[in-house]
């Protein structure tokens, strides 16, 4: 393991190290700088977007109510309404043709009014004039509602849910006499039906599971397509709920006009179906450009390392006796005088070694002649010495 480590231990492979540790850092917080830019970017949008369609979908319920409003007015302030009430007030005799030309004038503008199902008028003692029977208000009402009508003075009080059928909603108005000094005259009770407020994209919600829910003044569901209990969610002042194990962002938008709040419930994987998309982006844009980073750094390091390779291999030569040049190559500064460097060494170290080695022949050729020089004066004593013996 150490070998292995340590023959990877090169120069070339630590700048390529360096390189793409330096990339992968950059790289890394910048992914992450502009995935959290984009990804806000996104949810801040989409929540604007909600907050849109809120305010839109809280229009429209404005429109629809004052249409509520316009029509139950005009039924108010109608002539025969008028006069018919005026008469009970003064608790004179109401002939049956007047109540039945009453019915007929109630059911034209009931025809002609959106949403609304039917008409009810009552006298100010709560016995019912119309439709034409001897009903009293006070069996299908809590007394409740009837002082909050009187509270109100003419205005429409939203009593919510008909207990006799789901089907429709009760909103009721006190009918004010112009000729009494807007004294209370009876009241009026007129039935809507259930979908009337219905969001005008709710037919849309299901493939995005999106709630829609239409809150009156106590927080009790008007138009809701959330089956599930809306208390513990309209409680909460938390911009998030868990509902089915899933994340929503809730969205309200309060009217002053009804009383009423718009509350949507957004699934934050709806909100965040885009930076899926940013996110798969820039990990492709990141893996890219860290390829080609690789290719670049591992060219890089060998331009870097090539010439200083090849003259360590040049260099490993002089423990073989030969000192070789390095040709010159093309490189950066400091290459190129590391390179020049060496080559002045071996020419000085080759021209020295060329001096001791002519030095040393001419020594030994020196040293030879001495001792020629001492070997021809014996050898000619020694034949002379030798011939004077013979004789």
């Amino acid at each position: 393991m150490f070998n292995l480590l340590r023959k990877w231990n090169t120069l070339r492979n630590q700048i390529l190290f360096v390189f793409l540790s330096v990339m992968i850092v950059v790289l890394l917080f910048v992914s992450i700088l502009i995935f959290n830019q984009v990804s806000s970017l996104l949810e801040n949008n989409a929540e604007k977007q909600i907050q849109q369609v809120a305010v839109e979908a809280n229009g429209r319920i404005e429109t629809l109510y004052e249409q509520l409003n316009m029509a139950s007015k005009l039924v108010a302030t109608n002539d025969k309404v008028q006069k018919l009430l005026t008469k009970e007030y003064d608790q004179k005799h109401v002939a049956f043709q007047e109540k039945q030309d009453l019915m007929g004038t109630v059911n034209t503008i009931t025809a002609n009014s959106d949403g609304i199902f039917s008409f009810q008028l009552f006298t100010r003692n709560h016995t019912r004039i119309l439709p034409l029977d001897n009903a009293n208000l006070m069996t299908s009402l809590d007394t409740r509602w009837v002082k909050k009508a009187d509270d109100a003075k003419g205005s429409l009080v939203w009593i919510g849910e008909d207990p006799n059928d789901s089907n429709y909603f009760l909103v009721i108005r006190r009918v004010n006499l112009i000729n009494r000094s807007f004294a209370n005259g009876g009241y009026l009770l007129f039935s809507i039906y259930g979908n009337y407020f219905k969001f005008a994209n709710q037919a849309l919600t299901g493939e995005i599971n999106q709630y829609f829910m239409l809150l009156d003044e106590l927080n009790k569901p008007i138009i809701t397509n959330f089956e599930q209990s809306s208390e513990s969610i309209v409680e909460r002042d938390k911009k998030i709920v868990q509902i089915n194990e899933r994340d929503y962002m809730i969205t309200k938008n309060f009217s002053n006009v009804t009383g009423w709040t718009v509350l949507i419930l957004t699934p934050f994987s709806t909100l965040t179906k885009g930076i899926t998309v940013v996110r798969t982006s820039i990990l492709l844009a990141g893996f890219i450009g860290l390829l080609i980073y690789f290719i670049c750094s591992f060219f890089l390091s060998n331009i870097i390392t090539r010439p200083i390779i090849r003259l360590t291999n040049t260099m490993r030569f002089a423990s073989e006796g030969s000192l070789p040049s390095t040709p010159n190559i093309s490189s950066v500064n400091e290459i190129n005088e590391l390179n020049s460097t060496y080559n002045q060494l071996v020419k000085e170290t080759n021209h020295l070694i060329t001096m001791v080695y002519q030095k040393e022949i001419i020594r030994s050729r020196s040293e030879l002649r001495a001792l020629q020089a001492q070997i021809n004066p014996h050898f000619l004593f020694n034949t002379l010495d030798a011939l004077h013996w013979t004789l």
